[in-house]
């Protein structure tokens, strides 16, 4: 259950746990219409107390709406438990992330994938900048995202997919 809430979008390095953004744009509707979207999660624990959101920047035009989860987090497992949960909810919206690992990448993958964070989350930054950032290595060399299957669906005119076979096409 993830809500949309104003507030605070910055990261401070030490503290997060995982880092995951949209390998591709997707159309979202919002209020003002269907619109170009990039997405990004983040989960952040300071020691005491952890946070889950979800980005979703427009580009179309400067917005950028988070979502978090709305409950306390008071142990890193629940962060975890969280991360999950925000993964399901950015693919309800039609979203594919990368690889969400973000302690054990290097630090100037880091710190690249903090700046790509920062650049999705400043309304002044040039959508054109937004591309995804370079994906992390896995243990096993592979850097593309861990796909098992996608059905192509095709738009007709003014007929969108509905909710259903949106997520539907994921599996």
């Amino acid at each position: 259950m993830f809500v949309e809430v104003e507030g605070p979008t910055a990261l401070r390095l030490e503290m997060i746990r995982a880092l995951a953004f949209s390998v591709t744009d997707r159309q979202v509707e919002s209020s003002n219409g269907i619109e170009r979207c990039t997405a990004a999660l983040a989960a952040v624990w300071n020691g005491q107390e952890g946070f889950v959101a979800v980005l979703l920047r427009s580009l179309d035009r400067p917005e950028v709406r988070r979502f978090v989860y709305p409950d306390p987090i008071r142990s890193l497992s629940e962060v975890h438990q969280r991360l999950e949960e925000g993964v399901a909810f950015a693919l309800s919206l039609g979203f594919e992330l990368d690889r969400a690992e973000f302690r054990a990448l290097g630090e100037e993958v880091q710190k690249t994938r903090l700046r790509h964070w920062n650049k999705l989350r400043k309304l002044r930054s040039d959508p054109r900048q937004l591309a995804t950032p370079p994906q992390p290595k896995s243990e096993n060399g592979d850097t593309g995202p861990a796909v098992l299957g996608r059905i192509a669906l095709v738009r007709h005119g003014d007929d969108r997919p509905g909710l259903l076979a949106q997520l539907l096409s994921f599996f």
